[in-house]
């Protein structure tokens, strides 16, 4: 990342946690900040600024519903769910990290995106 130095600003990472609020609820501070910055590198390296500024979907030629910011941080809602419910009917605990799910489910569009530039 240190390649990338003024590029990847202290607005464009607090933009990134203002985009994806939910990356705020990773407890571990080197996962959270890893994800920050995973999110900022790609931002850059794409030609964006911000996660609103990429389609909701993604995929070009994709259907055209709300941003990207929206889309990741609706799929983290119902990550968080799905293990709430799941635990719910088992009636037991799955002993799932919440800091991996969070970060799981914060990072892994962004792997997909670099195909998708403006």
């Amino acid at each position: 990342m240190q390649q990338y130095g003024e590029e990847l600003s202290q607005e464009i990472k607090d933009g990134v946690v203002a985009s994806l609020p939910l990356i705020d609820e990773i407890k571990d501070a080197t996962l959270r900040q890893q994800v920050i910055d995973a999110w900022a590198l790609a931002l850059v390296k794409n030609g964006y600024r911000k996660v609103e500024e990429i389609p909701g979907s993604g995929v070009p030629g994709g259907p055209v519903v709300g941003n990207q910011a929206q889309h990741i941080n609706g799929c983290t809602r119902l990550c968080l769910a799905f293990v709430e419910i799941l635990e719910s009917t088992l009636n037991q605990s799955l002993n799932i990290d919440r800091d991996i799910l969070l970060q799981g489910s914060e990072v892994l569009k962004n792997t997909f995106f670099s195909s998708a530039k403006k």
